[in-house]
């Protein structure tokens, strides 16, 4: 059996959406510390990740781009000192 190729785009792009609602409680404040905290380590841990990544970079392009493309996630970065 022949598989599919991965499309590694539409993987990235949904974590990185899941990513902005997660943010958007952040940024709001909807967390207690422990949870904000939890949170926010992990999405930084994983954004670390994405450095150098083709696929990711083209998102990541975007969000410097568009102010209203992940919105919430750009507010989230910008107060963690990663754009």
């Amino acid at each position: 059996m022949i598989s599919k190729p991965v499309n590694r785009s539409f993987y990235i792009g949904q974590i990185i959406t899941n990513f902005e609602y997660a943010a958007s409680l952040y940024n709001k404040s909807m967390l207690n510390e422990e949870a904000s905290e939890i949170l926010s380590r992990y999405i930084l841990d994983v954004m670390r990740g994405f450095e150098g990544d083709i696929d990711a970079d083209i998102f990541f392009e975007k969000l410097r781009e568009d102010s209203d493309t992940l919105s919430h996630l750009s507010v989230f970065l910008k107060k963690h000192g990663r754009i």
